[in-house]
């Protein structure tokens, strides 16, 4: 047996001992860490994300058995955050319903390329729901990306 071989057997056999140890070294390497982190940012985030697609891959039975169980145990508190989000959102619910209701029988093309298809309505302004701008999906996904980076939700980017 090598030695990679050997440490890994150790290190599963002794869990606890290698996490307090990692915390520790952490604790005492900082500056060191932190450094690390910043220089292999990137890399770092795509070894997490590719771990985290084969955990789900290899665990899919097992997050779903969990899903299951938390939905049954908190099911008031869902219901409750729930009602809060329906709260919350409940203008841009009516004011869809009501452009739509309105609009249904329209023909837009997108006001940035001109195409007739996949078209998306637009509201730069929930309080007059019919006042809403079509967009095709590419430029009303640009369109919100923009809005989301300028940090204004409801300023109108044409």
């Amino acid at each position: 047996m090598n030695k990679k071989e050997y440490m890994k057997e150790y290190v599963i056999r002794n869990k606890e001992k290698k996490k307090e140890y990692d915390k520790i070294y952490r604790e005492k390497n900082k500056e060191k860490t932190k450094e690390y982190y910043q220089k292999n940012k990137e890399q770092i985030r795509e070894k997490r994300k590719d771990y985290l697609k084969e955990y789900v891959k290899k665990n899919s039975e097992k997050i779903k058995e969990y899903q299951k169980e938390y939905k049954k145990q908190n099911k008031k508190r869902i219901q409750g955050l729930r009602r809060l989000y329906y709260i919350k959102t409940k203008k841009e619910h009516l004011a869809r319903a009501k452009a739509y209701n309105y609009y249904k029988d329209h023909n837009f093309v997108c006001v940035e390329c001109g195409i007739d298809e996949n078209i998306e309505l637009h509201h730069p302004n929930y309080n007059e729901p019919l006042n809403i701008i079509p967009y095709c999906k590419e430029h009303h996904i640009n369109l919100h990306n923009n809005l989301k980076n300028n940090g204004n939700k409801n300023m109108q980017i044409m």
